[in-house]
């Protein structure tokens, strides 16, 4: 059974389980070659080995074998941005979010692009979006307050940063490295505006 197959291989990729990753491609490789998920994961472990143009030529042929599978387009918008090709990485999330608005990795693929561009308005605009489809998702909450950061907007960047740090205890995640990449921003951030007693 090769349904959602791509997804634990998403999953395999994250957490670079290289071996895994491999068994499963060459496994579903016996099963069924010609399926749209076979490709994107055959692309993912591709995409972990650093192999991106390889990687992105799965993707594709995922897409020929199914014009609506998300999942190849956003894989193919990361694999993009490994090649430094913000251009294409943006024609593939927003391509993801045509097909599906609700899917909040097309948002959140154009947020990290356009931060990435240093055009932070842009990344907000998407990062909002983002916070919005994924409330309860710290990480959303630290890339906003990022970019607020970078424009110099520290009011906002204090407020996304709370907002972050308030959900992650809430969801227990508090250690998580992430976690406490956000305590430490926020207490730079409270010296930054003089509230000396927070910032401790």
């Amino acid at each position: 059974r090769i349904e959602l197959m791509d997804v634990y291989s998403n999953i395999l990729y994250v957490k670079e389980k290289r071996k895994e990753l491999s068994y499963l491609a060459h496994r579903c490789m016996e099963l069924n070659k010609f399926r749209a998920e076979t490709c994107c994961i055959v692309g993912n472990y591709y995409g972990m080995y650093g192999m991106h143009e390889k990687a992105i030529l799965y993707f594709e042929r995922s897409l020929q074998l199914n014009h609506n599978f998300i999942n190849a387009y956003v894989l193919m918008g990361h694999e993009y941005i490994e090649m430094r090709n913000e251009t294409a990485a943006i024609e593939c999330y927003r391509k993801s979010i045509d097909l599906n608005c609700r899917d909040y990795r097309g948002w959140y693929g154009l947020g990290q692009t356009y931060e990435l561009l240093q055009m932070y308005c842009y990344a907000i605009y998407y990062y909002n979006k983002v916070c919005k489809l994924r409330p309860y998702d710290y990480r959303m909450w630290m890339a906003l307050g990022s970019c607020y950061q970078n424009l110099g907007n520290i009011g906002m960047s204090v407020k996304a940063y709370e907002r972050a740090e308030n959900i992650a205890v809430n969801n227990k995640a508090n250690h998580a490295i992430e976690y406490k990449l956000c305590i430490l921003q926020l207490a730079k951030l409270y010296g930054h505006v003089g509230k000396n007693d927070e910032a401790k």
